[in-house]
């Protein structure tokens, strides 16, 4: 998506005679602390994730590997192969996640990751922004 800002006088005009697309690899996003010019707050990711062990840490990675890019929601179903050991971590990863405000779970096996964590594709942000609200409110933890 290509976006033009500009001023132009009365008499003025713009003619644009060629767009370049730059290739680039497919990323992901880290929020990071700060605030947008937008005036939105951002997360320290950075320092959330360094204050993990190494139990959290991976499953927190586990989510964002099997996320959906337009919700930030990871089901861990059937399909996901988890041994016994990995599940029986599962409920103190989640406890150091959700008190990091990393995650919240949705439903039985179903967790959206903070929106400002891990960015979800941009034109999904609001939506997700406003799931991880109201699933915060539900849970009676705070969100920021």
């Amino acid at each position: 998506m290509a976006q033009l800002l500009t001023e132009l006088g009365p008499d003025e005009s713009i003619k644009i005679t060629r767009t370049f697309k730059h290739p680039t690899p497919l990323f992901m996003a880290l929020g990071r602390l700060g605030t947008s010019s937008q005036k939105i707050e951002g997360f320290d990711t950075s320092m959330a994730l360094h204050k993990l062990d190494g139990n959290s840490a991976r499953f927190f990675w586990f989510l964002v590997m099997h996320r959906d890019y337009e919700s930030n929601i990871c089901k861990i179903d059937r399909s996901v192969a988890l041994t016994a050991k990995d599940k029986g971590r599962i409920p103190r990863a989640y406890a150091i996640l959700s008190n990091a405000k990393l995650i919240v779970r949705q439903f039985n096996s179903i967790y959206l990751i903070n929106p400002k964590a891990v960015l979800p594709k941009f034109e999904h942000y609001e939506k997700v922004w406003s799931n991880w609200i109201a699933a915060c409110e539900k849970q009676g933890i705070p969100y920021k």
